[in-house]
């Protein structure tokens, strides 16, 4: 196989978000844990998809997009009275399990 110079890999979007980082997340919105403890725990998810890039071989690497809330950021940072939802909602699987989730976004206040 002839391998072209120019040919490269790399992450395109978002990669899995850990568990523990959405177990972090729910605690930071449920003021479980603090700002502080939150972003040692998100700087550690972020290390770990950057590693995880490195050992793949990429040579164009990111942060896996692990440190934003939600997906749709341009149109919940130009809107007032979103934030962290509040409650848990209760999600049943295929097999019957139930996992927990906590929604990243919630109308808190007025909308504007």
């Amino acid at each position: 196989m002839v391998q072209n110079s120019r040919t490269h890999a790399h992450v395109v979007g978002s990669m899995r978000s850990p568990d523990y980082l959405a177990d972090a997340r729910r605690a930071l919105a449920f003021g479980e844990t603090t700002k502080a403890e939150f972003k040692r725990t998100e700087d550690q998810a972020v290390d770990e998809a950057i590693a995880a890039q490195q050992a793949a071989g990429l040579k164009l690497i990111n942060d896996g997009e692990l440190r934003r809330l939600v997906f749709i950021d341009p149109l919940t940072s130009a809107i007032e009275g979103l934030g962290p939802a509040q409650h848990v909602q209760h999600w049943r699987k295929p097999d019957g399990s139930v996992v927990e989730r906590t929604l990243p976004i919630a109308v808190v206040d007025k909308i504007r």
